[in-house]
C-alpha cells in the first residue's frame, strides 16, 4: 500500500504558515494518520494518541468538560502544567507528539513540524489562539476547576478564586 494521500496533504500545509486553520487541518490530519492504523505496536503511544484527540477536540468545541476517564487523565496534566506555569501546549502536547515520533513516525513520512522551534511556535501561537475563551472544565477529586485560556496566558478558576498565570 502506498503513502497515504493524508500525509501528502498534511506536508503541503506544513511548507507555508501555521495560522488556526492550518492548525486545525494538521490536528485532524495526525489523528486521522494514526486512526487508521499506520502503527506497528498501536499500544505504545495509546495514552499520547488520547491527547492528540484531546487538543483536537477541545480546539472544536467552546467548552470541554473533561471528568470521563478516557479524558480525565489528559485534563489533569493541563490542569498541572498551568498550575506550574507551564503552557500545555507546550509540556503536554508537544510531549506527546515526540513520543509519537519515536515510535512510529519514519523519516519519509510527516514533517516533523513540532522539532522545528519557528514552525512550533506558529503552530503553538495559532493553537493557543483557538483556544482563548475555550473553557476546559476539570473534575479535580472532589473540586471541579475550570482552565481558562486568554490572550495573555492560562487562568485556573476554582471554588470562586482565581489564578492567573501568564
Amino acid at each position: 500500500m502506498g503513502r497515504p494521500a493524508i500525509i501528502e496533504k498534511m506536508n503541503n500545509v506544513i511548507n507555508h504558515t501555521l495560522n488556526e486553520p492550518e492548525v486545525i487541518y494538521l490536528l485532524v490530519g495526525l489523528y486521522k494518520f494514526f486512526e487508521r492504523g499506520n502503527l506497528e505496536d498501536r499500544s505504545i503511544i495509546s495514552n499520547d494518541e488520547k491527547i492528540l484527540q484531546f487538543f483536537r477536540n477541545w480546539a472544536a468545541h467552546t467548552i470541554k468538560e473533561r471528568n470521563n476517564t478516557k479524558d480525565r487523565d489528559t485534563a489533569m496534566e493541563i490542569f498541572h502544567c498551568v498550575e506550574r506555569n507551564e503552557d500545555p501546549i507546550e509540556c503536554v502536547l508537544r510531549a506527546a507528539l515526540k513520543r509519537i515520533n519515536s515510535v512510529s513516525i519514519n523519516e519519509n513520512e510527516i514533517i516533523k513540524f513540532w522539532d522545528d522551534d519557528e514552525k512550533w511556535a506558529q503552530f503553538s501561537k495559532s493553537l493557543h489562539q483557538i483556544l482563548v475563551d475555550q473553557d476546559l472544565v476539570v473534575n479535580v477529586i472532589t473540586n471541579i476547576v475550570t482552565v481558562r485560556v486568554l490572550d495573555s496566558g492560562y487562568r485556573i478558576l476554582k471554588l470562586g478564586a482565581e489564578k492567573h498565570n501568564g
